[in-house]
């Protein structure tokens, strides 16, 4: 039993990195199985929706500029 406990400090210490351990396997960060194809897909979707949502950005200043004018030629 005495053994034990002059085990005790260092056991929990230890219990620290290993919990942590299995934490982040359990979330997908321990085995850096990354699918790079997905993450080209998920990229390459991003960057898809950021080139429509630019083209919606100046079709939508278009009109603002035009309503702009029409209030303008009215007053």
């Amino acid at each position: 039993m005495e053994t034990i406990l002059n085990y005790l400090p260092f056991l929990l210490l230890l219990i620290c990195p290993i919990s942590m351990m299995f934490m982040h396997k359990g979330h997908g960060h321990g085995g850096h199985n990354h699918d790079k194809e997905e993450d080209h897909t998920k990229h390459t979707e991003a960057n898809h929706e950021l080139i429509l949502l630019r083209k919606q950005t100046e079709q939508l200043k278009e009109e603002v500029s035009i309503l702009k004018n029409l209030v303008k030629e009215r007053i």
